[in-house]
């Protein structure tokens, strides 16, 4: 049985929502026998807040076994909420880009900023 991975990365601050790279690491896992969930091939609803969006993925996400992070994940929001959902979860975290296993330190700080709040992440 395939192990499922949820592809993350940046989309709203990406011209084009990034679909090429989503789709890409989608094939490129797919060709390595992964089952893939792709927020670029789930989402059809094109008039969705980003906090819509973002309470689909994580869904999306909790039926993962993984995620693999897409390059510039760090400076997205979402990704990087996605990813401390993942971490907490205990899911395994990959480089999208090379499929190779992430270790990554996911701290408050780096979610929300030295002189940020989570909320003001989450809200934008």
């Amino acid at each position: 049985m395939s192990k499922r991975v949820y592809v993350s990365g940046p989309m709203s601050i990406i011209p084009g929502g990034n679909l090429e790279a989503f789709h890409e690491a989608s094939d490129r896992l797919r060709e390595a026998g992964y089952f893939v969930v792709s927020p670029a091939e789930m989402n059809s609803v094109k008039e969705q807040t980003w906090e819509e969006y973002l309470e689909k993925d994580l869904i999306l996400l909790l039926n993962c076994d993984g995620i693999a992070l897409l390059p510039q994940w760090e400076d997205s929001r979402g990704a990087k909420l996605e990813l401390a959902v993942a971490l907490k979860m205990g899911k395994f975290v990959l480089d999208a880009t090379t499929l190779e296993s992430l270790e990554v330190d996911c701290n408050l700080e780096f979610l929300v900023g030295k002189n940020g709040s989570f909320r003001k992440m989450v809200k934008g």
